[in-house]
């Protein structure tokens, strides 16, 4: 197996990192939140999807690679190898909604104190160009590769991960594959995840509207509702309350709840503002008419996020316990649509928390529409690739990290022989007043991107190896 000498690494990154970071920039420049549009062929995803693509695959042609456009679901540059072989790098260049609580413009990215700031900073514009460079680094100083090197950039990945599937049907999956996407030193399993719609009809009463999210794999840092009433009964019912703002507004009064937001494959952390505004409503006694009792049912399904309101508290060994958010809610007339996002542990039948999920609904009233149910996947600790990954990792970091699974839904679930593999850290904090990802003023600490491409550059010269070629 060819070696690079650590100071020959660490000398490159250095010498390159500016121009990195830069053009990292340049890709958080542009607002690619993923909208699907199946009217749209030319343009899958939207304007802002369409426009990074093609900027980050001009990136990739100024950098020397040879590029594809998958019809602007996805598209790939290539590191050439010396076999049919290939190993697959799979990063996406969607971001989610902005959201709410930002102290500067998410797209106007820059670097203080050692963090690069702005939406797609971790999530996954970083990576993503850091990953270009470590193709970059590895043709400058290594000898050809058995395996090819495909960078594949995403569009779809937050809202769906058609973009994968597209590829998938155009092309051959990797041999080996991975996303950096996760925390070091690899995720190698994922729970399941399921989403879908609850629907009522009710008789709204005086509840004129109903807010909250603007992505289900987020959780709501802000919820609202309208209500006929006075404002001064409002305040009277509402004053006292932590994080409820009551204004009057065209006639009728909204109450705000404000909450802490975050991914939904995360919510320990977080304060679902839809849950507040809630469990405010029901306790106020502002209500009237028949939309208490369905948002009675919906606050109690939220009011613990590990499955137990809705009979889906799955748990296992290798990855700990189910966890459940509402991620959006709408009155739309007499129609009240709840979404919720599941992620459900590794060892538990899709089909039986989706069995379990329409009970429960149907308990309250109400109708379940599943939009999709990703089952989990889950690679061995014992694996080859899995044992060169995390050892690798712990000799560059000097730490002594395990694999792990997660909640958070990658690339790697849709692809054969696949983990999620860095470059954040879970062992250590973001520094205080750096969001992370899916959160707002989101960061990534520069010095986490250099030790990643110093990590998959040796990884991959390791993983050349163990990985069967043709």
């Amino acid at each position: 197996m060819y070696r690079i000498k650590d100071e020959q690494i660490d000398q490159w990154i250095e010498a390159h990192k500016e121009q990195m970071l830069e053009d990292i920039c340049e890709l958080i420049r542009i607002r690619s939140v993923s909208a699907y549009d199946p009217n749209s062929p030319e343009r899958p995803f939207g304007e802002g999807c369409a426009k990074v693509l093609l900027r980050a695959l001009e990136l990739c042609e100024r950098r020397g690679f040879r590029t594809r456009n998958y019809d602007f679901y996805c598209g790939t540059a290539v590191l050439p190898g010396t076999t049919s072989s290939s190993i697959g790098i799979f990063n996406h260049l969607d971001v989610v909604p902005e959201g709410n609580g930002w102290s500067f413009d998410p797209f106007s990215p820059f670097v203080r104190d050692g963090v690069l700031f702005g939406r797609g900073s971790m999530d996954n514009k970083g990576a993503a160009v850091m990953s270009l460079y470590t193709m970059m680094c590895l043709r400058e100083l290594a000898p050809k590769l058995k395996h090819s090197l495909i960078l594949c950039l995403g569009c779809n990945e937050e809202a769906g991960m058609k973009d994968i599937r597209h590829y998938l049907e155009c092309e051959p999956a990797p041999a080996f594959s991975y996303t950096p996407d996760a925390g070091l030193p690899v995720c190698n399993g994922e729970k399941g995840i399921l989403e879908a719609d609850l629907i009522q009809t009710i008789e709204p009463g005086n509840l004129l509207a109903l807010f909250s999210g603007m992505a289900s794999n987020m959780v709501p840092d802000k919820a609202y509702a309208e209500l006929d009433c006075t404002l001064e009964e409002a305040r009277a019912a509402l004053s006292d309350r932590d994080g409820i703002t009551i204004e009057g507004q065209n006639g009728r009064v909204r109450v705000t709840a404000h909450g802490v937001g975050g991914h939904a494959a995360f919510p320990e952390n977080t304060v679902n503002a839809e849950e507040k505004l809630l469990c405010a409503l029901l306790e106020s006694g502002l209500l009237q008419g028949g939309a208490a009792e369905p948002l009675a049912f919906l606050q109690k399904a939220f009011a613990d996020d590990t499955g137990v309101g809705l009979g889906i508290d799955f748990r296992d060994e290798p990855s700990g316990y189910t966890t459940h958010v509402g991620g959006m809610v709408r009155l739309e007339g007499r129609e009240l649509r709840q979404n919720v996002n599941i992620r459900y542990v590794v060892t538990a039948d899709p089909e039986e928390v989706e069995r379990r999920l329409c009970t429960a609904a149907g308990q309250g009233g109400f109708r379940c529409v599943v939009l999709r149910n990703s089952p989990p996947s889950y690679m061995p600790g014992d694996h080859p690739a899995v044992q060169v990954i995390t050892r690798v990792t712990n000799e560059v970091l000097h730490t002594d990290l395990k694999p792990f699974t997660m909640g958070g839904g990658t690339y790697a679930r849709e692809l054969p022989n696949a983990v999620a593999f860095g470059p954040n850290r879970m062992d250590l904090k973001l520094p205080e007043g750096v969001g992370d990802g899916h959160q707002a003023d989101e960061g990534v600490c520069v010095q986490y991107l250099l030790d990643g491409l110093k990590i998959y550059v040796k990884a991959l010269l390791e993983l050349d190896e163990v990985i069967e070629s043709d």
